[in-house]
């Protein structure tokens, strides 16, 4: 069975270094797979990537913001993939927020590599598990972006680097907007009146 596999980045080098590692291991493996670059930054930002290199198999991200080594790479390419993306599934009580599927909201945090000392604040503080921690790297990597509270930015006040930012804020205020959001609000508080 042909796999596709995409190299999500913008032609630096360690979306270089992530091609060959591919490369490599479909070369080891004998397997029928076709490599393909992706660098239009609109592509990889609507296929919710937050952080380059990234790789996805058969259209599903399966690693983000790191250099694969052989053996990950090769784990992927086997079905490792699946692994991957049972982990990083949204949970269930994120999946919405004020009635709207998760997945429609741009809202997440994204680290800058260059200012990330790996110091673990933003892993270990947040209560929606939107992080995990490269022991290789010793950096924080956005793993569940959509399980990010939407207009939170509490990771981004506790970074005393200023390695994570957000989109801005005005971005939420239009989506309550323009969907409808404040009616929503006055139905739940008129609930919990009403549980009081």
């Amino acid at each position: 069975m042909v796999k596709k596999v995409e190299v999500l980045g913008s032609g630096c080098p360690r979306c270089e270094q992530t091609i060959k590692a591919v490369e490599k291991a479909i070369q080891e493996l004998g397997i029928d797979a076709a490599i393909e670059k992706v660098e239009d930054i609109n592509e990889i930002i609507s296929r919710g990537v937050v952080a380059t290199p990234a790789v996805a198999v058969d259209g599903k991200i399966v690693l983000n913001g790191r250099i694969p080594t052989l053996d990950e790479a090769k784990a992927l390419l086997k079905g490792g993939a699946k692994m991957k993306e049972e982990k990083a599934k949204l949970d269930p009580k994120f999946a919405y927020w004020k009635g709207m599927p998760r997945e429609e909201i741009t809202w997440h945090p994204k680290i800058d590599e260059n200012r990330c000392t790996g110091c673990g604040i933003c892993v270990t503080s947040c209560g929606r598990n939107v992080f995990d921690y490269d022991w290789e790297r010793k950096k924080a990597v956005v793993a569940r972006p959509l399980q990010c509270m939407v207009g939170c930015t509490s990771c981004q006040v506790w970074c005393v680097f200023d390695a994570i930012s957000f989109p801005e804020p005005q971005y939420v205020k239009d989506l309550i907007k323009k969907k409808g959001i404040l009616s929503i609000a006055r139905k739940q508080l008129e609930e919990m009146k009403k549980s009081t």
